[in-house]
């Protein structure tokens, strides 16, 4: 849930924070990010389930051309910093997230493998010798050395994504086939990815540049393949990029700033809203009263950090912030 409120935090969910600069959407967007982290904080890797996206984030990615003006980017620690305006870094970074992930999805299936092996005492001794009776036992133990050789590979490449086993008898034989095979077991096995992407005030950048053809946008478009659990990005309006994305989007946050045409526009868009008593109209006037449109001096103050929160999937509604539901 978000903080202060009953909204559930959908997984693999795309959010688009519109507004004018300065509005709040990077304050609200750190909020919604500090929520998920501390959602997935609270679930735990299940290495019986290992394609399920659960247990804490273990990827954080922000994506700004400011990383190198924002004083409070530079604070930021363990999350990777891109210049989303080099278009070669975001190449390069979702190839990476492709490539992990193929590497990834083959280790877990191998260590189904080697988990199921395990899961029911085989060993008497810790000797190769004293285990190896056949010739199926010598196939069935060269294939756990190659599986065991894999994931030991894949922990050095990727220890981010070490996860300790926690059945007892697993481990223990596991730890027994380590030592029958020469080798010395940490206790710790491979999980899936689980990536959080936050992307701030990159309109203008060649991150949104031919965006059908562009390789962030495919990427976006099979985040639940690939592990992203949450990503956020935030717009200075309701442009073309708006009408690329929204089959993609989960929710969106409207601040002050935007052409009440585009808020027009798209409310047609936005489906599961209209009814006969609320229609383009309402919508428009609604996003006026929430934003206070024609408020001045003292009066805007009140309306600084106020927005429409409009929750698209798995179901229907609009709010004044997180908490207080307006239709």
């Amino acid at each position: 849930m978000l903080p202060g409120c009953k909204i559930p935090i959908c997984s693999f969910s795309l959010t688009a924070l519109f507004g004018a600069p300065g509005v709040g959407k990077t304050y609200q967007m750190q909020k919604m990010e500090e929520a998920v982290i501390e959602y997935s904080n609270k679930s735990t890797y299940d290495l019986d389930n290992p394609f399920l996206c659960n247990g804490p984030i273990t990827h954080h990615i922000y994506i700004s051309p400011s990383i190198n003006s924002d004083r409070t980017l530079k604070k930021q620690k363990d999350k990777i910093l891109i210049d989303g305006d080099e278009n070669q870094n975001i190449i390069d970074l979702c190839d990476s997230i492709k490539e992990m992930v193929n590497i990834i999805n083959i280790v877990l299936e191998l260590q189904i493998h080697l988990r199921n092996f395990c899961k029911e005492s085989k060993f008497t001794k810790t000797d190769q010798q004293s285990n190896v009776n056949t010739k199926e036992d010598e196939q069935i133990f060269a294939y756990m050395q190659t599986i065991i050789t894999q994931i030991e590979k894949t922990k050095k490449e990727y220890p981010e994504l070490k996860t300790k086993e926690t059945n007892p008898q697993i481990k223990s034989n596991i730890s027994k086939l380590y030592q029958i095979l020469g080798l010395s077991f940490d206790g710790y096995l491979i999980r899936r990815n689980k990536i959080i992407m936050m992307i701030d005030d990159c309109s203008g950048t060649s991150l949104f540049t031919n965006i059908l053809e562009n390789t962030f946008y495919k990427t976006l478009c099979k985040r639940r393949h690939m592990g992203i659990f949450f990503i956020a990005i935030s717009f200075h309006s309701l442009g073309n990029t708006f009408y690329s994305f929204k089959t993609q989007m989960n929710a969106m946050l409207f601040f002050t700033g935007m052409k009440i045409d585009k808020v027009k526009a798209s409310f047609d868009d936005l489906t599961g809203l209209e009814s006969p008593s609320f229609g383009e109209k309402e919508f428009v006037q609604l996003y006026k009263d929430t934003i206070g449109f024609q408020a001045e001096g003292e009066e805007k103050q009140k309306y600084v950090h106020n927005f429409l929160y409009i929750l698209i999937r798995p179901s229907q509604s609009i709010r004044l912030g997180f908490d207080r539901v307006l239709k």
